[in-house]
């Protein structure tokens, strides 16, 4: 048997065994059904699992999604965060522009 033809036997077998049961129950029952968004919400926990446990078997320690933006909700604390990041000398305020070498 060839590889295409093989290929096609996988794929109508993964059919009838796989999704037309998975199908089938959903039409059964709709309220099992998920929509667009909680799938990629899933995703992206099973992606991020999967990056800590990386990070542990290489033994380093896991970092934690961080966005200040989300603490940045008031005018004290968005003026507390740049003097921060100006004392600190990470950064210039305003960005220094890129001088090119060539005149």
């Amino acid at each position: 048997m060839g590889k295409e033809k093989t290929e096609n036997v996988d794929m109508e077998h993964w059919l009838h065994k796989r999704i037309g049961p998975a199908y089938d129950a959903l039409k059964a029952d709709p309220v099992r059904a998920v929509t667009a968004d909680q799938v990629r919400a899933r995703l992206a926990d099973v992606a991020q699992a999967i990056e800590l446990a990386r990070c542990l078997h290489a033994g380093l320690e896991p970092l934690t999604p961080f966005d200040p933006a989300e603490d940045l909700t008031t005018a004290e604390a968005v003026a507390t965060f740049l003097a921060d990041a100006e004392a600190s000398h990470t950064a210039t305020f305003p960005p220094t522009p890129r001088t090119s070498p060539h005149p």
